[in-house]
Order: structure tokens, then C-alpha cells, then sequence
């Protein structure tokens, strides 16, 4: 078998689908059925599946925090050979500070940190596209996204592998439309269908832009 690209995508609700285009997997069967991934083909894996298409799979689950993510990778990237990474992740770790809970965003970023080193022993050449999570309806939220985004984005130009990690601003990309919360969420939280389209088109532009 020739060179294929190993793609996981990493996330909760929102790279599941929740809210719009379930049966597609949201982004992930748009990103997936638009790309060659640098001429190649690709496999895509996890131990969670979501929508009606062929690479179904991604890592974490719907409600689940970095540190969830993290411990399904920890089971699903021993198992899969993996070169590429897909990441939106972090929603439930500010929607739950949000609402009085836990992490604090010192334990996100902590958690954060244990998630890229685990891509990083696992596999140490792979690339990461880590996104800057979406904006969130709920005004406490939102803030609480915005700080958590700058304060992750701070993060990773720090790491010694920044150069492996292309920093994907998807809120920023939903910010540019006025009407963001009325054109392209279905909820508080998740994107409808075009919502998740328009995720798509910005991972597909980072993907290119690396030569992915």
C-alpha cells in the first residue's frame, strides 16, 4: 500500500455535528470529501463515530472536556497511526466555567499542554490544526471563549513545536459575519448546516495553505 495521510479529528458536540448536517459528521465529511490531502489519500480514525459517510470517525464525544479528548487519544493514538490532526476543542471546558464548574482556565491550559505533548510523543512529526474555537451565543460563555482562545493561541507560539501546529481561527471566521448567531447556528452552542459549512471552508483554506 502506497503513502496515504492518517487524519484524526479531535473534538466534542461540534465535530460530531450536533445541530446540523449530523448524518454528514458536520465539518469533518465536507473537509474530508473536498480534500486529497496533498495529492494523497487518506484514512480517518477513532474510537468514536458519527455520520452516514465512509471515514466516520473521530476522537472524543459530544459534552466532553481537553481532558476527555485527551484520555481517548491516549487509548485511540496508541492504536492508529496518525500524521495529521484536525482539533476543535475546549467548547465544554468554558460553557462549564461558565455555569459555575470546572476547569479553571489555568487547568484547560494545563490539560491543553498534556494534549499536544501526547500527539507529540505518540507522533512526532505530526501536523496539528488546532483551532480557535467558535463564538458561543451565551454572553458569559462567549467571553469566557474569547479569553480562552487568546490565552491557548499565547500557548502554542510558545511551544517548541509551533512550527508543527497551524493555529486555525474559527472564531474569527464566524466573527466576520455580523450575523453570525442568526446565519449560521442552529443553537446556543452548534453551528446549523451552514454553519458547519462554513467551518469546513476554514479548515479546507489552512489545510491548503500548508500543503495539506
Amino acid at each position: 500500500m502506497g503513502i496515504r495521510r492518517n487524519v484524526i479529528f479531535c473534538g466534542d458536540s461540534i465535530t460530531d455535528g450536533f445541530g446540523g448536517l449530523t448524518n454528514y459528521g458536520g465539518f469533518r465529511g465536507i473537509v474530508l470529501g473536498n480534500r486529497s490531502f496533498g495529492g494523497l489519500p487518506w484514512n480517518a480514525g477513532g474510537s468514536t463515530t458519527a455520520g452516514y459517510f465512509g471515514a466516520n470517525r473521530y476522537v472524543g464525544a459530544i459534552g466532553y472536556t481537553i481532558a476527555q479528548i485527551d484520555a481517548n487519544l491516549a487509548i485511540d493514538g496508541a492504536q492508529w497511526q496518525y500524521d495529521t490532526v484536525i482539533a476543535h476543542v475546549g467548547t465544554n471546558d468554558a460553557t462549564q466555567r461558565n455555569t459555575g464548574g470546572v476547569p479553571t482556565l489555568a487547568t484547560s491550559q494545563a490539560n491543553l499542554t498534556t494534549f499536544l505533548n501526547r500527539i507529540r510523543t505518540q507522533q512526532p512529526t505530526c501536523r496539528v490544526f488546532f483551532a480557535l474555537i467558535i463564538p458561543n451565543q451565551d454572553a458569559g460563555a462567549n467571553t469566557l471563549i474569547t479569553a480562552q482562545n487568546a490565552a491557548f493561541a499565547a500557548q502554542i507560539a510558545a511551544r517548541a513545536d509551533a512550527a508543527l501546529i497551524t493555529t486555525v481561527d474559527q472564531n474569527a471566521a464566524f466573527l466576520a459575519n455580523a450575523s453570525w448567531a442568526t446565519d449560521w447556528m442552529s443553537d446556543v452552542t452548534h453551528p446549523n448546516a451552514q454553519g458547519y459549512a462554513k467551518m469546513a471552508s476554514v479548515w479546507d483554506t489552512a489545510l491548503t495553505a500548508a500543503g495539506w
